[in-house]
């Protein structure tokens, strides 16, 4: 039994200093800009123009990584940010069966109707699973405010699910109604909407 252990505690160890050197040794800054291709041509094929001036990965034993300069163009609008943070949680991940992330990211504005929206900054909770993305206590904080909860079906390009509510100051309410033609969008008053939808288990929507 001793013997068992012994060999139990040899074995851990390997894995630890393995574990440690690979983590080590990986080739971190490689990865990103192989990311960042992979984001670049997935835009592309949703007809969105991605742009990216500066990606990196963190140093310590929990990944982060650091996007900045970020600007995306369609020819239905236009989208910048000054910087995003994703940071990995290892227990999150465990429990729930996913790639679970705290993401932040700086100020930046949309473009579009001939409207401009922009923002000071927000925080999100993020799971991933094939095909699907799940966005937990997303706040949006300045001018134009959203709080809430969100999936899409990344598959499909569409919204699973949703219980958001989104502020923006009058003038720009026709962007929304504009919105409210492909997103299911309903407005409450001047400036406030809430963005609804229960999830339909699979039934076709926009």
């Amino acid at each position: 039994m001793k013997k068992l252990g012994k060999i139990g505690l040899q074995l851990l160890f390997f894995v630890v200093v393995f574990g440690a050197g690979f983590w080590w040794f990986f080739p971190r800054q490689e990865a990103v800009d192989y990311g960042v291709v992979l984001m670049t041509r997935a835009a592309a094929h949703r007809g969105v123009k991605l742009t990216v001036r500066g990606a990196t990965m963190g140093e310590g034993l929990v990944p982060h990584w650091r996007v900045e300069d970020i600007e995306g163009r369609s020819p239905l609008f236009s989208v910048r940010g000054t910087a995003v943070e994703a940071r990995w949680l290892p227990l999150d991940s465990l429990i729930s069966g996913s790639l679970a992330l705290s993401l932040t990211w700086g100020n930046g504005g949309l473009d579009a109707f001939g409207k401009h929206l922009a923002w000071d900054g927000g925080e999100a909770h993020m799971e991933m699973t094939p095909g699907i993305l799940r966005c937990a206590g997303l706040d949006l904080r300045g001018s134009v405010q959203a709080r809430g909860d969100l999936t899409v079906d990344l598959a499909g390009a569409r919204i699973r699910t949703a219980q958001m509510r989104i502020s923006v100051p009058g003038d720009l309410d026709p962007v929304l109604g504009g919105a409210a033609m492909f997103l299911p969008l309903q407005k409450e008053s001047e400036g406030l909407w809430h963005l609804t939808r229960e999830d339909d288990h699979g039934t076709p929507q926009s």
